[in-house]
């Protein structure tokens, strides 16, 4: 029994039409970035769109909707200094790629759950750090699995936890499940009070 995700006849016909809008975005002539006025009044013409409708948009709909709202604010690479680092998300590979990726319906955050992926993720960053004349400290060794993706993931998630932890302590150390602006600006502007909570928050996801 084949996976079947997606329509494949929805998929070619709905490509060709978001090909055709990238098309024009992409063709679209030179012009200012968009201003804060701009997109404030596209949010406002948005919220009396409904976001959230109570039947789905056909995709021709939904495009038609950002290519009339969205892009007119959207800053664009065009007016942009040419040579930075935003030329390679409008590149074709990276239009590409993410397309296939996302084919895959393949979950990449670590190696348990797509050994291929974080695989060739590693394969690629060591060759890279070999290319750029790194030492063998930035490649990747262990044997258990590796890759951006599965270190901003963990780092994320202990970020997060990290918060919550800060912020439950904050809230023991005042009392309060709603603590006052005043109070806690008062407490994280003393360095001592601040890094204790801080440090007392991180110690605590140990336990």
């Amino acid at each position: 029994m084949s996976r079947r995700l997606i329509d494949v006849r929805d998929l070619r016909r709905h490509s060709k039409e978001t090909v055709g809008f990238i098309h024009r975005l992409l063709n679209m002539p030179e012009r200012q970035l968009g201003r804060s006025a701009d997109a404030n009044s596209t949010i406002s013409h948005l919220r009396e769109l409904s976001v959230f409708p109570s039947l789905g948009r056909e995709w021709p709909e939904i495009l038609s909707i950002i290519e009339e709202s969205i892009v007119p604010c959207v800053r664009f690479e065009k007016a942009r200094r040419r040579g930075g680092l935003w030329e390679v998300e409008a590149s074709l590979p990276a239009v590409l790629s993410e397309a296939i990726v996302n084919g895959m319906a393949a979950v990449g955050l670590q190696w348990a759950s797509c050994p291929v992926l974080t695989e060739l993720e590693v394969a690629v960053m060591d060759t890279l750090a070999a290319a750029l004349g790194l030492q063998d400290d930035f490649s990747h060794s262990s044997g258990m699995g590796g890759g951006l993706i599965q270190n901003t993931a963990a780092d994320a998630l202990l970020a997060v936890v990290a918060a919550a932890r800060v912020r439950k302590r904050i809230q023991s150390h005042l009392g309060t499940s709603s603590p006052g602006h005043g109070r806690v600006e008062e407490m994280l502007s003393d360095p001592d009070s601040s890094a204790k909570i801080y440090f007392e928050g991180i110690a605590a996801m140990t336990v």
